[in-house]
């Protein structure tokens, strides 16, 4: 799988877990943002940005960012 086969793998199941948490989820129109999506927390808009990672289990773990300047600081 490529990278950008697993970068979208990734998306997919932070999609799917955010709208099963009742999240609403935006993504943007092409590839020219420094974020993947747009998440609805309550009301509180937030640019994410997702890098796709394995665990030897064969689990897929996404690490979910937020961009502060060119800072990157992982969500809690």
């Amino acid at each position: 799988m490529n990278t950008k086969s697993k970068g979208n793998k990734a998306e997919g199941v932070i999609i799917a877990e955010f709208i099963k948490r009742g999240y609403p989820v935006s993504l943007p129109f092409g590839d020219n943002e420094p974020y993947d999506m747009i998440a609805d927390f309550d009301g509180t808009l937030k640019k994410i940005q997702i890098k796709y990672g394995k665990t030897s289990n064969g689990c897929v773990v996404a690490d979910i960012r937020k961009r502060i300047g060119s800072k990157r600081i992982k969500y809690e």
